[in-house]
């Protein structure tokens, strides 16, 4: 797994479900590194803080899903529930999963429904 992520905790937490798993998960802090990584080794699965205020999560998933190299990689994004055009613009930019501290929204429809997890990742 990749993740664009800064915040140490959830860093930490994600790392720990991936070990949990017998696999591995790289954390990195910028929109190029995580491009970079991505391209050198695709990653099982893309994993976004929309709440990084280092970086913009957003653009991170638009280039993504843009580069045909990447574009096949599955993601997550995590935000805030309370932040909805946040959450709707993840979604726009062809992240597969997004989940809010209270509501997740799927691919393919716009109404909210219980938090949920994607296999391998604890909801925050």
């Amino acid at each position: 797994m990749l993740a664009l992520v800064t915040d140490l905790m959830f860093s930490s937490r994600i790392g720990e479900q991936a070990r949990r798993a017998g696999g591995r998960c790289e954390s990195v802090g910028s929109v190029e590194a995580f491009l970079a990584s991505a391209r050198r080794e695709p990653p099982s699965l893309a994993i976004v803080d929309l709440g990084g205020r280092s970086f913009d999560g957003v653009e991170a998933l638009k280039r993504l899903k843009a580069d045909p190299a990447t574009a096949g990689i599955p993601s997550v994004a995590f935000g805030s529930h309370v932040d909805i055009a946040l959450l709707d613009a993840a979604r726009a930019a062809g992240c597969e999963r997004i989940v809010g501290a209270l509501v997740q929204w799927g691919p393919s429809d716009n109404r909210p429904r219980e938090a949920a997890t994607y296999p391998g990742v604890s909801s925050h």
